[in-house]
């Protein structure tokens, strides 16, 4: 419960906090604050779901939702002010986010574990780094330091772009591997069966 609560709280109090603060122009001080807030609870519902009792599939399931839901909020309420970097990067972030939820999905129905690994969990922190970026520069008066979260949203995204596009790559790899291996192990058991 203590988990749920955890990874609840980002896309329910944190995403809608942060884009408040970035409505009322709040001072970096204030975003920089929430986004730690939002790495503490990440790291956090990780520790406290081990703690009592290991992961569940609902848990991660959960932790992942939340993870998407409030990296769409953020990205949306940055693509009014900078479209160009930041649509191409959300529409890129989401369609792997829908189309490895859906393969998680289904390996999981054939009985297949298919936890996160490096490339994914690489992926969610240089996003989090990348909306907190462009927050606390948002966030910050002088037009100067507005270009310069201008562009560290298209330097952010490019680099965005590349690691969802690769770490997409490695679970489609990882997939393959895995449904290799399941076939293969459901094929000696019919080879077994035949034989008795």
């Amino acid at each position: 419960m203590i988990a749920f609560v955890l990874s609840a709280s980002r896309p329910v109090f944190f995403g809608p906090y942060m884009i408040y603060l970035n409505l009322h122009k709040a001072g970096w001080k204030e975003v920089l604050l929430v986004m730690l807030g939002v790495v503490v609870s990440d790291i956090l519902d990780g520790v406290v779901a081990k703690r009592l009792g290991g992961k569940c599939k609902s848990g991660g399931q959960i932790d992942s939702i939340s993870d998407k839901i409030f990296t769409a909020e953020l990205l949306y309420d940055y693509s009014w002010e900078y479209p160009l970097p930041v649509i191409p990067t959300a529409l890129i972030i989401m369609q792997r986010e829908v189309e490895i939820g859906v393969l998680r999905w289904r390996m999981e129905k054939l009985g297949i574990s298919f936890d996160a690994d490096m490339p994914g969990k690489v992926k969610a922190v240089f996003q989090y780094l990348f909306i907190g970026a462009v927050g606390v520069l948002r966030s910050t008066a002088p037009e100067y330091i507005h270009t310069a979260a201008f562009w560290t949203s298209v330097i952010g995204g490019v680099i965005a772009i590349v690691l969802t596009l690769y770490s997409q790559f490695w679970y489609y790899k990882k997939a393959d591997g895995l449904l290799l291996a399941h076939y293969e192990k459901w094929a000696e058991e019919i080879e077994k069966r035949q034989l008795v």
